[in-house]
Parts: structure tokens; sequence; C-alpha cells
């Protein structure tokens, strides 16, 4: 099959009022006889994000012009830098007069623009040409459809050799220091409420012990995160979105660690990493994972555990691979401090953790309910 289609009198077909939304949604594109594009599906670790629907008929509103197809323009961080940029590859292949993208909502408004991370990525990397997020059914000249460049699906983790082109290019274009310090990416500034890492600050403590500098991402300009990654001989950090842009960042002699806090994450992002360049270690050391029973009980225990290192593992397995650089005394906190911590979480989230079975914590995104509940969904921030 070919990775780029071109295809006249194409229609978009977003979702509609009513559908709702959750991590898939009906949504699509469909050509002038009214079969599906499958080459303009949405692929995920846990599946294909754009569920078929009625295609569009009647008489549509008609773009004219050459568009290409962005897919859909995520309002989370990581889901617009890994889902909303993955065809902007194509623009490297083929002139347009602009970029389409498929809204997430079921609002049905057609508008211009898109999501603040997708406009703040696209800004980011040069890309200037007018853009518009589609919410009611239409038809288009010509529809530009490239494929998917890259993806949290297990094939497309580490990017397509155009999509790691564009975006190295890109990337290139950014001045940094030619040597900078090492880096502990920490998750401990993001939203509340996001799954994480239990006792990350105690993490933070050690690593700034060996000389680390602790790094909040989302308090710096992409262009300063990239300076920074591309500067730093060692980086270490704990699976998230974050990661991505460290990934495509780090380049040769740059080495990373990835520390996992739930299956097969840490293994990609360290498979992605080294596909742009870098040396990468993926690391699992979690000693138990905690998740409100609820959410364990509907299959979403991955959207919202909290994960349990085991310090003085993870300081052997950090040492071990060269991330660490003199004996550091890696404890557990007391059992006392855990209670207490997970207690405190439970009091702010209206909710009570509990100890995830080690086979739900181990579960591949993949073999996820093929429906997950619309609360996994995360409406923005890092992941």
């Amino acid at each position: 099959m070919s990775d780029l289609l071109i295809l006249d009198e194409a229609r978009l077909r977003p979702t509609q009022p009513g559908e709702g939304r959750g991590m898939r949604q009906v949504a699509g594109v469909y050509d002038r006889q009214g079969a599906r594009v499958a080459l303009a599906d949405m692929r995920a670790r846990i599946g294909v994000l754009t569920l078929p629907g009625a295609p569009p008929g009647g008489h549509l509103p008609r773009r004219t012009g050459r568009w290409l197809y962005g897919g859909i323009a995520y309002g989370h961080f990581g889901h617009a830098l890994i889902f909303s940029l993955a065809r902007l590859w194509a623009l490297d292949r083929t002139n347009v007069d602009g970029i389409l993208f498929l809204a997430r909502d079921d609002r049905g408004e057609t508008r211009p623009g898109a999501t603040a991370h997708v406009e703040r990525l696209l800004s980011w990397l040069g890309v200037d040409c007018p853009v518009v997020t589609v919410g009611a059914p239409e038809m288009v000249e010509r529809l530009v459809v490239p494929a998917q460049g890259v993806s949290t699906a297990a094939d497309l983790f580490a990017g397509t050799a155009a999509w790691r082109a564009f975006m190295a290019a890109r990337l290139a274009r950014i001045d940094g220091a030619p040597e900078g310090p090492d880096l502990y990416i920490s998750r401990t500034g993001i939203a509340p409420g996001k799954a994480g890492l239990l006792f990350e600050d105690r993490l933070e403590g050690y690593m700034a012990a060996q000389g680390y500098a602790v790094f909040h991402p989302q308090t710096r300009s992409l262009s300063d995160q990239v300076a920074a990654y591309r500067a730093a001989w060692r980086i270490v950090g704990v699976d998230g979105s974050a990661l991505h842009l460290a990934a495509m960042a780090a380049g040769p002699g740059t080495r990373m660690a990835i520390l996992a806090r739930r299956a097969f994450f840490a293994d990609a992002f360290a498979l992605q990493a080294r596909a742009f360049g870098a040396e990468a270690t993926a690391i699992d050391a979690v000693r138990r994972a905690h998740a409100p029973a609820a959410r364990i009980a509907e299959g979403s225990a991955m959207f919202h555990m909290l994960a349990e290192l085991d310090f003085p593992a993870a300081e052997g397995a950090l040492r071990a691979a060269g991330f660490l650089d003199a004996p550091g005394g890696w404890s557990d906190p007391v059992p006392r401090r855990l209670a207490r911590r997970l207690a405190r979480v439970g009091r702010a989230r209206g909710a009570a953790y509990v100890p995830v079975p080690e086979q739900v914590r181990l579960q591949d995104p993949a073999d996820m309910p093929e429906t997950p509940p619309e609360s996994v969904d995360t409406p923005d921030g890092l992941t």
C-alpha cells in the first residue's frame, strides 16, 4: 500500500454531536464513492482510534484547493506530538494549501486553527500554512492523505524514516550549548491527578545528589527543552510524554535511561531514542503499583496507577548501566510513610488506592478492553 494517497472530492467525516468521545471516536476519511480510506485511520497501541461510521452523504460544503490530512487535533501534549504531527512528514514531499485536522470534540463546529498544543507545535516546527479543524462533514477538492509516520503502535513507535528525517531536520535548527548537565526529567510538577511514580520527590533528591539537574519540561519552551536534551550526556526519566521529545532531540553520544511505571512504554521510549541515534536503556524497578479499585475493575488501571519504586533495585540498575557514578545508599520509604502518602492521594482524588495485581500492571496496552471508559481520556498536559 502506498504511504501517500491523493484523493479528489474526498469526504471528511468528523465526530458528530451526540457521538461523544473517548480513547476511540467515530471519525475518518471517505473517498468520493463513500468508501472508507484505511490509510487515514489513526492507529495506536490499543488499536484503531478512529472508528467507522456512516459516510457523509447528501449535499456537503465543498472546500477548494489541495489540503493535507493531519488526522485528529489532540489537546493533550503527548497525543498532539505523536498523533497530530504523525502525517506532517508529507510536507517535505508535496505542496498543499493548508492542513485539515478533524476535531477532537463532538461539537460539530469547523473553525480556523487547532488545539493550543497542536498550534504551538506547528509554530515551533516552522509550519506556517493555514490550518483548519473540521467539525462538520465536508468535501475537499483534493486531499493528500499520508500514512502515519509515528504512533504508540508497536511497529510505529520508532517512527518511519521519512517522519524521523522530517523531525530531525527541524530540530537541527535549534541552537544549544555544546555540553550541559546530566538531566533527570521530572513529573512532579505536572497537573495533580496524573498517573505517575510514588515518592518521585525522593528520587529527585537522589538524582540531584549524583549531580543531575532536575528538569521540569512543562516550565520550559520546546526549543529550550530540545537544547537541554541535546546538551546532556546522560538523561534519566520516568516513562511519560516528555520523553518523546527527549528521544527525538537526543543523538549520538547521548545516553538515556527510562524508568518504567507501566508495561510496554519504557521499552518503546528506548526504541524511539535509539532510532534517533542515542543509546537507551529501559529499567523496570517497580515493586508494585496502586490504583483505585474501580479503575482496576473497569480495565483502566494503567491510566491511574501510581507505581512504587524499589529504590535499591533502581539504584543498582542505574549504576550497572553507567548512569550513577558513586553509591548513593538509596532506600525505600518506611511502610507508614507509604501508607500516609497513599491515604493523602486517595483523599485528594476521592478514591482509596489499593495494590494493582501484577498481571494487571504488566498488561500490554494492546490487550486493554476494546472500548476503554471515557474517564481514561486525559484532556491536557503530559501523560
